[in-house]
């Protein structure tokens, strides 16, 4: 992750913590433009997605590039989890 890009998480966390998840997804969603590879900013958007299909796919894309990390792991079973209901 660049610096640019976990300025844009923080700024991220911090419209989720005010309530704007819009805000959230849109700044979620210039990370992952800038670094397709950027696995923290996919786990962002999957907390924040409008549908929980959505946060399955980008709970998946954060899997495919980091598939060992547990917190990756738990983000997945969340939205397999939200998505199955």
């Amino acid at each position: 992750m660049n610096s640019a890009n976990a300025h844009l998480i923080q700024r991220a966390g911090e419209a989720v913590k005010a309530g704007d998840k819009r805000q959230a997804r849109a700044l979620l969603f210039q990370a992952v433009k800038q670094d397709t590879g950027d696995y923290v900013a996919w786990m962002g958007l999957a907390r924040v997605a409008p549908t929980p299909q959505a946060s399955l796919d980008y709970a998946r894309r954060a899997a495919r590039l980091q598939p060992d990390d547990p917190l990756v792991k738990k983000v997945l079973a969340w939205a397999e989890k939200q998505a199955a209901s």
